[in-house]
C-alpha cells in the first residue's frame, strides 16, 4: 500500500500518436491505467523537475498516513 513507482520510456516513438489506421503508436499496447498517466517531457530538466514532485508528493502522503 506504500509503494509507488515511476516508469520512464525513454523512446520519441512514446510521444507520438498514431496519425492513421495502418501505423500504431508503441503506446497503442500499453495498458490503459498506464496510458492515462502519460505525460511528455521536453527535456532532461523537466524530466528531473517532475520526477522530485512525484517522489516528494508520495513521501508526504505516506509520512502522514
Amino acid at each position: 500500500i506504500n509503494d509507488y513507482a515511476a516508469m520512464l520510456l525513454v523512446d520519441s516513438r512514446y510521444a507520438q500518436t498514431s496519425s492513421s489506421k495502418s501505423y500504431s503508436s508503441p503506446t497503442d499496447k500499453l495498458p490503459q491505467w498506464i496510458k492515462a498517466r502519460l505525460s511528455c517531457a521536453k527535456n532532461y530538466g523537466e524530466v528531473h523537475r517532475l520526477l522530485h514532485q512525484f517522489f516528494k508528493l508520495n513521501k508526504q502522503k505516506h509520512c502522514h498516513s
